[in-house]
Parts: structure tokens; C-alpha cells; sequence
């Protein structure tokens, strides 16, 4: 009978160690003309700007998991390297990071 009483304690702990403790986020990142703190731009093609990315923020100590590009407008009408490109950077990283992330002026989504 005693031996009855340890199932549930066993498929608690089970279950509790089978979370993950995961929690993902998306940032968006609006890209510049070529002011990007990564060297990349409009001319870059998306390996270049997701490598570069993945390396800027290894060297920060934050892992991202993914990079996507996505057009999110025409872009600005100017060919200043500040100017935005009308291109999105959003990458998926540990929401334990957004600090850092967002201080390099990504949007958490």
C-alpha cells in the first residue's frame, strides 16, 4: 500500500522536470540604410545580416535562436546610412535577455 502512495509523488516530479523553463521572445529591429551596429545593410543579403546579427549578439552574451527578414515598408525616400531601409530584423532570443536586446534598439514583439 505504501508502495501506491509514491506514484503520485513520482509523476509530480516527472512532469515538473520535464518543463523546459523556456521563454521565447520576438524583437523587431526597423534596419538602417547602413548604420547598423552589425556593418550590414540594404545590400546585404539575409545569410550576411543573419550571420552578422547571431555574432553581434554572441559577443553581447545572448543567443538568438532565429533571424528573419521581412519588408515591412518601401523605406525612407533618403540615402543616408541612418535612413531606414523599410526592412525588418526579428530575431527569437530568451526573454531573460530583452534588456540587452532592447537597448540595441530592437522591439520586443
Amino acid at each position: 500500500m505504501k508502495k501506491l502512495l509514491w506514484i503520485p509523488v513520482v509523476l509530480t516530479l516527472l512532469i515538473l522536470g520535464c518543463e523546459t523553463g523556456e521563454n521565447l521572445q520576438w524583437f523587431l529591429y526597423e534596419e538602417t540604410q547602413c548604420a547598423d551596429p552589425w556593418n550590414t545593410g540594404l545590400g546585404s543579403n539575409e545569410s550576411e545580416v543573419s550571420n552578422a546579427v547571431i555574432q553581434y549578439f554572441n559577443d553581447l552574451n545572448v543567443s538568438i535562436l532565429e533571424v528573419q527578414l521581412d519588408s515591412l515598408n518601401e523605406g525612407e525616400a533618403c540615402d543616408a546610412c541612418f535612413c531606414l531601409s523599410g526592412r525588418g530584423i526579428r530575431i527569437k532570443a530568451d526573454a531573460n535577455d530583452a534588456a540587452i536586446i532592447e537597448n540595441e534598439n530592437f522591439i520586443a514583439q
